[in-house]
């Protein structure tokens, strides 16, 4: 809609800029025609991006207060800047911005440096009226309040050229932090498109950066953190470009940064290694989980190889290149391997004494990744906790149990302790579900209703070539009930739970149906009867404790 409204300004302005250029001899933006022409392009432009960063689909949307409350008077003030920007470089030229002036263009400096003040005090002044910017950003507009009052008053006292280079720092860095603001705000709307977009072009680059959408995260923080930290070092750096008048804190940086510097001793540290270290490493790590789910999505998925050798695979092959990485990046940033012997030598002296459980559990988890006791996928009791395994790394395994609560588990209690796999050979298991009926039942029938029961629950296996079909076994008499126990097997043990409800429910029903009584426990009570002599007896105690005799 912005470029709507505006484009007979742009389309006026481009046209007669290109008219210009092709007609008159020795074009150029040293005449005034021509930049006259451009400004009116150049002000469409400024227009309908004033319009569109300060619109409900803009960043300014996310800012608590500020659409629709403060639109109409910000855009204002913006257009007051716009033009005070359009009009110093009609006046001056290209080049206002980066020269000292000359004496000739004092004054028109001096009303320009005005015009640009003005609306960026009134800016600042309304700014801090938005409730989602109270309380922040101080700092910066402070700095931004202080500086346009400072080249005010340096024009006034005759400070011009000291004015002049306030006025080129101001506006430059006004403009910076437009862009870095706006430059992040598009990192994060590129990230959640990436990472959630139902396009064509949002999968093909899923695709290719290997990011899955899921519920916990989108998998870009890595990215975003690149390019997030470019940004800023760019802005960092223009800062202090802008502000540096003698020109020379970016040289004596970069001699810093490229030939190091000594902090103590002989130890030399050089940031330009350290960075190309640091950003070898990070792309080490993109690699390898490039690799992990090409190796996973290509290969692991068409062998035969179960669940938990894949996982096993996949996670070795991740902590492999993680060593790969750092050894790769400790060596580029300037690490001397030799002199590390020393911190191996108090690292094993620490692992002696306080690390011990740590290098317990490190050489636990590799036992785990090879023999594969248990694999992701597997149901398992260890101790207390029973539930599903999730997750295997180097120092912990993840169980999650029936009630969805996640148990972090040392790998040396699974390896030293004892741990019930449920289904390490096969799935299927038996239950025993005890039943009791009450004496005078009709055994055999009691039996039959028990197998039958048991045989029409989905879940068991009445196949007699791959188990024992339902089999009910007359174990005794109790003392209230005729103990039965029936046995059957399940195709997914996990599932006991369920499936003894769901028979306990059928055989009740059925019982009911056949006349088959579930006895409740039974006990026989004796009354012996106390002789008569005793009684008076007994009576002349009772009164004798009672007067405390």
């Amino acid at each position: 809609k912005p470029l709507a409204d505006h484009a007979p300004m742009l389309l006026g302005g481009f046209v007669g800029t290109a008219v210009l250029y092709l007609f008159v001899t020795g074009a150029s933006l040293g005449m005034p025609i021509i930049r006259i022409s451009m400004s009116l392009f150049a002000y469409g432009l400024g227009m309908v991006f004033i319009d569109w960063t300060t619109g409900p689909l803009s960043p300014s949307a996310n800012i608590e207060g500020l659409v629709p409350d403060f639109v109409k008077p910000l855009r204002v003030r913006l257009r007051w800047f716009l033009v005070a920007l359009l009009t110093s470089f009609v006046i001056l030229g290209s080049n206002w911005l980066a020269e000292f002036p000359a004496e000739s263009d004092l004054l028109p400096r001096m009303l320009l440096a005005l015009l640009v003040s003005l609306p960026m005090i009134s800016i600042l002044l309304l700014l801090r009226q938005v409730p989602g910017l109270r309380g922040r950003y101080r700092l910066i507009r402070a700095g931004l309040f202080l500086s346009v009052v400072a080249l005010l008053l340096a024009e006034i006292f005759g400070y011009h050229n000291f004015a002049n280079y306030l006025t080129r720092a101001v506006v430059r860095s006004v403009l910076a932090i437009l862009g870095l603001w706006l430059g992040l705000w598009m990192v994060e709307q590129s990230r959640d498109y990436i990472a959630k977009g139902g396009t064509k072009t949002a999968y093909q680059m899923r695709t290719l950066l290997g990011v899955t959408p899921t519920e916990k995260g989108t998998g870009m923080g890595m990215y975003q953190l690149v390019v997030d930290t470019v940004l800023w070092l760019g802005f960092a750096l223009y800062l202090i470009h802008v502000w540096d008048a003698a020109g020379n804190t970016l040289e004596h940086l970069s001699t810093y940064v490229t030939e190091g510097f000594n902090p103590a001793g002989t130890i030399r540290i050089v940031p330009a290694e350290i960075i190309v270290g640091i950003v070898v490493f990070i792309g080490l790590i993109i690699i390898t989980g490039w690799a992990k789910r090409w190796v996973q999505r290509r290969w692991l998925r068409h062998t035969t190889m179960d669940r938990g050798a894949r996982d096993a695979l996949v996670t070795l092959m991740g902590y492999v290149g993680f060593v790969i990485a750092t050894i790769f990046g400790l060596t580029l940033a300037g690490v001397n391997f030799a002199g590390l012997a020393f911190v191996a030598g108090a690292l094993s002296v620490g692992i002696g004494f306080g690390l011990q459980s740590i290098a317990n559990n490190f050489i636990s988890g590799l036992i785990l990744l090879f023999e594969r006791p248990i694999k992701a996928g597997d149901f398992v009791t260890v101790g207390l906790v029973e539930g599903f395994v999730r997750r295997i790394s180097i120092r912990s395994t993840e169980i999650e149990t029936l009630d969805n609560q996640n148990v972090i588990v040392p790998n040396s209690e699974l390896i030293s302790g004892q741990v019930t796999n449920w289904v390490l050979r096969n799935p299927a298991g038996r239950l025993r579900i005890p039943v009791g009926v009450a004496y005078g039942s009709p055994v055999k029938k009691v039996k039959e209703i028990l197998e039958t029961v048991s045989a029409e629950h989905p879940e068991v296996i009445t196949d007699s070539t791959r188990a024992t079909p339902p089999k009910a076994l007359f174990m005794g008499f109790g003392d209230s009930s005729l103990d039965f126990e029936l046995r059957v097997r399940i195709k997914r043990i996990e599932r006991r739970y369920d499936v003894t409800s769901d028979i306990n429910f059928a055989i009740d029903d059925a019982f009911r149906k056949n006349g088959v009584t579930i006895p409740f426990p039974q006990r026989d009570m004796h009354v012996r009867t106390i002789e008569q002599p005793l009684i008076p007896s007994l009576g002349r105690d009772n009164s004798r404790d009672n007067n405390g005799d």
